[in-house]
């Protein structure tokens, strides 16, 4: 929606028809559209917030040119607002998908928490409302623009030294931002913007701000969805690493227990391998209870160096990181930070997206990661290759990343490079997810954990020598050390058990595997996403190629057209061209 500069002011030119409603919207959704569109249709008064913005960096309504729709993300849509000077403020606007006043909150503080520590890579909050009574009817987030490209736009134009120069920023970045102390686990706030009575803790190096910065509630989505922002559990802010790693699986046993019905996995193309079984809460909860009793044994002490409470970016992707596209590999920009979560550097610990999805069997051992091209990449069009072409480059591989980690953020390193260690963010990570019918992913990982336990027991005392606590190690003498690595595990599974599960989690990765290719083919994103009106096109074309046995030369195109009203009359999508070279 566009502001149109005129002599009375501004001025508002709405949607009269469907058609420019659709525009207006921007990228459509394969399947759900109808379900996705409510969750993101979000009414509020376009004069007040005008007004708002204005008022943020004090200027009068009467200078702001135009109010674009800059981007759509999955739980947010981002507004900016151009001045007559070119000064731009971004508004970010949230779904009904998340708990608003938690992440708008949560966010408000973090960012302002960051630039009190001159970290001027993240935006500067201009206002905010955390509560939809005001006069713009809905909670919003108003910040500085950032300047500079995304870094996935970017990337295949740099050189190798420019590369190496993100990476390095990359891993120096997050390694100050994860040197920060806290003193609790959970999300930050301003201290006003909680109900009255919710427990904070206070940080004691107090910001600049008038309103304090405290640690409560973590604002994590996974919290306050649905009904689960209705439950009577902790939600945090916790002093203990086992409190933390527990909360959880406390939270998805409740749900189970109150509220679960039985499910078939929500991913439909697994459904066969289970014979179309639906899965009874009880048997998650069962699941949950193993993980609570390996979580009394696993936790470390407070002075461990994996229970240091540590802020990460919530999805460091390279979508968040904003490049300077005049000076090559200059990061300018970590933008993004809903739901930041402080967590124990032993529950957070990781590489990042990006560096996970490389195909690499075991990333933490610094192999080189395997990089390939879709099967499916002939038959692109130029459009479509481009973008696989940017969505599936690796940017930084877990070799980089971890040699880069080892000069400039030694914890982390020891945490990435210890195989015993990294057992437990997965383990907590899977305990973490809200049950969506699936079991295999938490009961692998609790089986993971039982054949590597005398690991998982020797990174307990692998945080002993840290920061040179070597006389503590030394006063453990070797019947100590010998018995405690001799502690059985109190979970067992036999030799079949183990197998079957083995096999199962083999044939889903193939599944997922082919169902992911599947949908990149057809340019399909989470939730049915695609990113514009011609790849829906595309994707529709392709989908029903595919169903008719991929039948490729374009000969069932006029039967397409009649199955598909909607696209009557429109642009045949472009046909997969003869240079090899594009």
């Amino acid at each position: 929606m566009t502001c149109v500069r005129k002599r009375n002011g501004p001025y508002w030119r709405a949607a009269e028809s469907k058609a420019m409603a659709r525009r207006i919207l921007g990228p459509g959704f394969r399947f759900n559209e109808t379900k996705r569109q409510e969750q993101r249709h979000v009414k509020f008064d376009v004069d007040a917030l005008l007004q708002a913005i204005a008022a943020s960096v004090k200027r009068p309504v009467e200078d702001i040119t135009s109010l674009v729709k800059l981007h759509e993300g999955d739980h947010n849509r981002i507004l900016q607002a151009t001045f007559n000077d070119k000064l731009q403020v971004l508004a970010k606007i949230p779904y009904h998908t998340v708990a608003k006043h938690y992440e708008i909150a949560s966010e408000a503080a973090t960012l302002t928490l960051l630039r009190h520590y001159k970290f001027t890579q993240v935006p500067e909050v201009l206002g905010y409302s955390a509560d939809a009574n005001n006069p713009v009817k809905t909670e919003y987030l108003l910040m500085s623009k950032v300047p500079g490209r995304r870094l996935s736009e970017v990337w295949p134009d740099l050189d190798d030294e420019a590369k190496e120069k993100v990476a390095i920023q990359i891993v120096r970045l997050e390694a100050d931002i994860m040197g920060l102390k806290f003193p609790a686990s959970g999300s930050l706030y301003f201290k006003n913007d909680l109900p009255e009575g919710t427990e904070t803790y206070n940080r004691k190096r107090a910001t600049d701000t008038r309103d304090p910065i405290v640690v409560g509630p973590s604002a994590q989505r996974d919290w306050w969805t649905g009904f689960r922002a209705q439950l009577h559990v902790h939600r945090g802010p916790w002093l203990k690493f086992r409190k933390a790693a527990t909360a959880p699986a406390i939270r998805e046993m409740v749900v189970c227990k109150k509220h679960a019905i039985p499910l078939k996995t929500r991913q439909r193309w697994l459904r066969e391998l289970y014979q179309f079984q639906q899965f009874e809460p009880k048997h998650y909860v069962e699941l949950l209870k193993q993980y609570m009793r390996l979580s009394s044994v696993i936790s470390v002490a407070s002075t461990h160096f994996l229970a240091r409470r540590t802020l990460r970016h919530p999805n460091l992707s390279p979508e968040n990181i904003l490049v300077d596209p005049q000076t090559p590999g200059e990061i300018t920009g970590l933008i993004d930070w809903q739901g930041a979560e402080i967590l124990p550097l032993g529950l957070c610990a990781g590489l990042p997206p990006h560096s996970q999805q490389c195909k690499d069997p075991n990333p933490h051992q610094l192999n080189n990661p395997e990089s390939t091209l879709p099967e499916t990449w002939d038959f692109l069009n130029n459009s479509l290759q481009e973008s696989k072409r940017h969505g599936g480059e690796q940017y930084i591989s877990p070799q980089q990343y971890m040699t880069l980690s080892r000069d400039m953020n030694r914890s982390h390193f020891r945490a990435l490079k210890n195989s015993g260690a990294m057992i437990r963010p997965r383990l907590y990570r899977h305990a973490s997810k809200p049950w969506d019918g699936g079991l295999l992913d938490l009961q692998y990982a609790l089986v993971h954990a039982s054949s590597n336990w005398r690991s998982l027991q020797s990174s307990r005392l692998f945080g002993l020598l840290d920061r040179g606590n070597r006389p503590v190690a030394a006063r453990l003498n070797r019947e100590i050390m010998h018995s405690f690595l001799k502690y059985p595990c109190p979970l067992q599974y036999s030799e079949e058990e183990f197998e079957r599960i083995q096999a199962f989690r083999e044939a889903e990765a193939k599944r997922n595997l082919l169902a992911d290719r599947k949908k990149r083919a057809m340019g399909v994103g989470r939730g049915g996403w695609v990113r514009d009106f011609q790849h829906l096109r595309q994707a529709r074309t392709l989908a029903w190629r595919i169903n008719r046995g991929l039948k490729l030369d374009g000969s069932e195109d006029e039967d397409f057209k009649r199955r598909n009203p909607a696209d009557k009359g429109s642009e045949e999508p472009e046909s997969p061209s003869e240079d090899p070279q594009q």
